[in-house]
């Protein structure tokens, strides 16, 4: 199996199935080609940071493997013939897998906590144990049995092992897809055992082409592609939901107030997005998305005050508010905004350990 340094490679043939993926070329390039010379392996680990497309290619790279059109032109490779579409939506696979009722396929991941009304801490033994049984029997549509396993990097210990029994005698025609953010936290037995497709960042102009193709205006895409920092599904969900964006650019001006404004005024800011009624799960992933944020803009911040010094304009992640930050960069010096950015950092592992969000935030805008 391959690893980072090791990642695969095809001959330069132009992406074949259509799939309408930003960037992953090569990856794309040669999912495609696996399929087209039906030289699948048994495992494979999609690696890289999140809203990356990791979800995305895996979606395509399943109902494509599926598909009933695939069988359709077994001699495409030697006769140089049109490719077919896949995955061809028409299909009874297709049409189920667009549906998420596909009977052959498996999607595992953290499962929810009632009694703390919280994600579970790891993906269990007693889930994979469930997905060894299930790639057991007999597939429903006599193709391919398809296990997908996300957040794969909190399996635990001994779900771990579990797995990699599973991996070392897989059952024919079975296919196990990992996708992870941190590769580091897998353990390597599982790592050898796959295909390692590492995803890295989208260049912010293919996102914004991207963007424009699809329906989105020249300016919006520019803004929503600047804010994506190389991830095309954060660009995308700005799009498609744009009380989202604005839910963003009002967290934005919020953090210009936060740097603005005496304790108190800090504090009734914080009081404010901290609703009491909303769920331990809803609040973690609030104040994550509000410490991403906060963390951007910093940078933004240390990128606008060397910009001025060195006579060289950087490209910043929040173009549509870059005025305001100009007004307010000469509050910190660079030394400060690392401070508070490892500070931001510091209050991502409280949250992780359930620490009390009000009193962390609260402690987080004291250093600001």
């Amino acid at each position: 199996m391959t690893t980072d340094n090791q990642q695969p490679t095809t001959s330069n043939q132009q992406l074949l199935f259509g799939w309408s993926i930003v960037g992953h070329e090569n990856i794309v390039e040669y999912l495609e080609t696996s399929i087209l010379n039906n030289k699948l392996t048994h495992a494979y680990l999609f690696h890289g940071p999140g809203h990356i497309g990791k979800r995305a290619v895996a979606q395509k790279f399943i109902s494509s493997i599926l598909c009933e059109a695939r069988f359709q032109k077994k001699d495409v490779i030697e006769k140089d013939t049109k490719y077919p579409i896949l995955p061809c939506k028409k299909c009874v696979s297709c049409k189920e897998f667009e549906r998420n009722i596909h009977p052959d396929v498996y999607w595992l991941k953290k499962e929810k906590d009632e009694k703390r009304d919280a994600l579970k801490k790891n993906i269990s033994i007693k889930q994979i144990r469930q997905l060894h049984d299930r790639l057991a029997m007999h597939s429903f549509l006599r193709g391919y049995k398809i296990a997908v396993i996300e957040g794969a990097e909190a399996l635990s210990e001994e779900a771990a092992n579990a797995l990699l029994k599973t991996l070392e005698e897989p059952t024919p025609q079975t296919i196990i897809l990992l996708l992870a953010s941190k590769i580091e936290a897998l353990p390597s037995t599982i790592i050898s055992r796959c295909q390692v497709l590492k995803f890295g960042l989208v260049r912010q102009d293919k996102i914004s082409r991207w963007l424009q193709k699809i329906g989105v205006q020249k300016e919006e895409a520019e803004i929503f592609s600047s804010l994506s920092l190389g991830k095309p599904g954060r660009a995308l969900s700005f799009f498609e939901d744009k009380d989202n964006f604005l839910d963003y650019k009002k967290k934005a001006e919020e953090f210009i107030e936060i740097i603005k404004e005496n304790i108190l005024k800090k504090f009734t800011i914080i009081e404010n997005f901290l609703p009491r009624k909303m769920s331990v799960i809803e609040t973690t992933l609030m104040l994550n998305e509000i410490l991403d944020i906060w963390e951007s803009l910093l940078r933004d911040l240390i990128l606008i005050k060397n910009s001025s010094k060195s006579n060289i304009t950087f490209r910043i992640a929040n173009i549509f508010i870059k005025e305001k930050l100009e007004k307010i960069s000469g509050k910190y010096d660079n030394l400060q905004i690392v401070g508070l950015i490892k500070e931001i950092k510091k209050t991502r592992e409280y949250l992780s350990q359930n620490v009390n969000p009000r009193l962390i935030m609260e402690n987080l805008v004291l250093n600001f």
